[in-house]
């Protein structure tokens, strides 16, 4: 009798798949990286699979243990518990289960049990025992709360372990997107994105509500309406006037142009430096003649941990890239306290960068100054340059990840400065800034190399 009730709720659940996610059931990669817009029905789509696969792969010697996951407990009860009872109830099984509402736990018939836990439950997290997992709203975990997970899922059992993450895109500069879309994990991951236009379950009218909702604001919209990566907006952000979808482009290397390069020598979670040229054009202006334009490319970016987050090293680097082209010209940008001779060496971090870089240099300047601009009359410059405010335009190199996210996440303190949002490393238990090291080394070559202009904007 059961098998007979098992076989037609086989049946049920595969008319009721919607077409984009057919797919997506039958996928067995480590990862499956469902992502999109509002109400494109993949957490419906995620509900299903994991009720399938708890109702086809469960044997009498291994029991399906699914594991549904948010960041915070108190957000399961309203969210994915009901969406998989509700699920449950659509497929017409759930009055043959046990449903325990205090516990948020699913069990059927046959063994297999979907349990609903939050990461702020650290109990529940030790004790975990599961084959598999839905992620639910990923975007709200660190990630090392996922590489928490994905380690506990291992062992023997006869079908794959599988981590579904289930989200808006809503961060361009988000881990999962550098770790499941920047550099792929070939073999292990599926991704599949969708919009609302994919899920037959949703009528019109609130098709036309969601494009109405989101229509003035074109990042929402980008987020919410089509399910392409973005950034939301919060007003604390300290490079408001940077565009993503403006300042973030493909730029080349000019041979024979003089290169800019600007360090930063934070040691913790990594030494910086960021590589730049500035082309200059003479461009016609309303007034008969021609104004100056300066087109400031960023190429590249260094970061290097420990234990290679030393300056000798960071130099040695920028030879293997750069050397041949540093015989153009080198205009060096930095942190004023490089300058200052430590007790062991007796040596100024740009005295070792000189003595390396200026083997391969024919032109070399020097451009730090004594000390750093105050931090509120950089971010009031810099945000004015994004602007369009002087004729100065930036472009980003896409490469240049560790400086995007640092204008994407680098927030204002009250005070006009830096939020310093820290994290401690769980190995050396080291705790370091995790954004502004890049944007640094932005800023002050920036503020050095159109001096001018930033002395004026005042």
């Amino acid at each position: 009798m059961l098998f007979l009730e098992s076989m037609a709720v086989k049946r049920r659940s595969y008319s009721t798949v919607n077409k984009a996610y057919e797919e997506f059931m039958h996928d067995k990669h480590r990862y499956n990286v469902l992502y999109g817009s509002a109400g494109s029905g993949k957490s419906n789509a995620a509900a299903q699979k994991v009720i399938r696969r708890c109702l086809e792969e469960n044997t009498p010697e291994f029991h399906h243990i699914f594991t549904v996951v948010r960041k915070y407990k108190t957000t399961l009860r309203g969210t994915v518990f009901e969406q998989i009872k509700g699920e449950l109830q659509r497929m017409g099984i759930s009055e043959m289960m046990t449903i325990n509402e205090s516990y948020g736990v699913f069990k059927f018939w046959n063994g297999a049990e979907i349990r609903c836990i939050g990461l702020d439950d650290p109990e529940k997290i030790k004790s975990l025992v599961s084959t598999g997992c839905w992620i639910e709203e990923a975007t709200e975990l660190e990630e090392s709360d996922f590489s928490q997970l994905d380690l506990r899922f291992r062992g023997e059992a006869p079908f794959c372990k599988q981590l579904i993450l289930t989200f808006n895109p809503v961060n361009e500069a988000h881990w999962i997107k550098r770790r499941f879309f920047d550099t792929p994990q070939n073999g292990f991951t599926y991704t599949l994105h969708t919009t609302y236009k994919d899920n037959f379950f949703i009528d019109e009218q609130y098709k036309k509500l969601l494009e109405e909702q989101y229509r003035f604001d074109e990042n929402l919209y980008r987020i919410y309406v089509e399910g392409k990566w973005g950034r939301i907006k919060t007003g604390s952000e300290f490079f408001f006037n940077f565009k993503f979808d403006r300042h973030v482009k493909e730029c080349r290397h000019i041979q024979g142009l003089p290169l800019h390069i600007a360090f930063d020598f934070n040691v913790n979670p990594y030494i910086s430096a960021i590589v730049a040229q500035i082309v200059t054009r003479e461009v016609p202006n309303d007034r008969g003649g021609t104004s100056t334009f300066y087109f400031v490319n960023i190429l590249d970016e260094f970061a290097l941990p420990n234990p290679y987050n030393v300056t000798d090293r960071l130099c040695d680097d920028i030879v293997v890239r750069y050397g041949h082209e540093l015989r153009a010209g080198l205009y060096v940008y930095g942190d004023s306290s490089g300058n200052t001779r430590t007790t062991r060496s007796n040596v100024s971090d740009y005295d070792i960068i000189q003595h390396i870089l200026g083997k391969y240099m024919n032109n070399y300047s020097m451009r730090v100054p004594k000390s750093n601009p105050l931090i509120r009359k950089r971010r009031w410059f810099l945000n004015k340059v994004f602007f369009g405010s002087f004729n100065i335009e930036v472009a980003i190199h896409p490469k240049c990840k560790k400086l995007i996210a640092d204008f994407e996440n680098t927030i204002e303190a009250e005070d006009g400065s830096i939020h310093k949002q820290t994290r401690r490393d769980s190995v050396s238990g080291v705790v370091y800034e995790l954004y502004g090291h890049h944007s640094d080394c932005y800023s002050y070559f920036m503020c050095e190399a159109f001096e001018k202009h930033f002395d004026t904007s005042f």
